[in-house]
């Protein structure tokens, strides 16, 4: 698909692949060398970077464009130098949170995803700032701390090997999932098992 605006214009899914490519690389040339002092310098760097993009796109969802590589890169940069002074600091058994409060974690993430506030909104970007580089590093320090066991933890276990498949194969399957309702013009029972389907992907 020769011109067109998108990285990679059959599964924009897989932008965050690249730049988790580049950010890797970046780790291996550079940031497993550097004092604390330095990753939070450049953590500060890249999440000005971030909110500078949010403000002037009142968005972060710009990934998978090409002419939006100079707004990509600090956003990546951000959150994965962010997860690695968290690793850096994560001391096994040194902060534990009892597993009445797991629940926590998983309501901060539904409420990100049902919040209903719309695209369009002017304070859109900014909310998603204030979630990149608040809210989840909070969920991802819970997620770390708290002790969870029996059928939770094995359904995490599931949920962290299937993460990364189901990101990159979401769009293509939902994509044909919804190409194959609207072609054979599926309707009634057929057409919304095909919906839930799609949903359940």
């Amino acid at each position: 698909i020769v011109g067109s605006p998108d990285l990679f214009p059959l599964d924009g899914a897989l932008w965050f692949l690249l730049y988790d490519w580049l950010a890797y690389l970046f780790f291996l040339l550079a940031l497993r060398h550097l004092s604390l002092k330095w990753l939070l310098v450049i953590a500060a760097i890249s999440a000005s970077g971030l909110w500078c993009a949010a403000i002037t796109k009142n968005t972060l969802s710009f990934g998978t464009l090409w002419a939006d590589c100079a707004w990509s890169i600090p956003r990546r940069l951000a959150g994965f130098t962010v997860g690695y002074i968290l690793f850096r600091l994560y001391k096994p058994n040194g902060l534990l949170i009892g597993p009445r409060f797991s629940f926590l974690p998983v309501l901060a993430l539904l409420a990100m995803v049902l919040l209903p506030v719309p695209a369009d909104w002017r304070y859109s970007g900014v909310l998603q700032a204030f979630i990149a580089t608040m809210v989840m590093p909070i969920i991802v320090v819970f997620g770390a701390h708290v002790e969870v066991q029996g059928t939770i933890a094995r359904l995490a276990r599931v949920a962290a090997k299937i993460a990364l498949p189901v990101y990159v194969l979401h769009v293509p399957l939902i994509r044909t999932f919804s190409l194959l309702r609207w072609n054979f013009h599926l309707h009634g029972l057929a057409g919304i098992v095909l919906l839930f389907a799609e949903f359940i992907s």
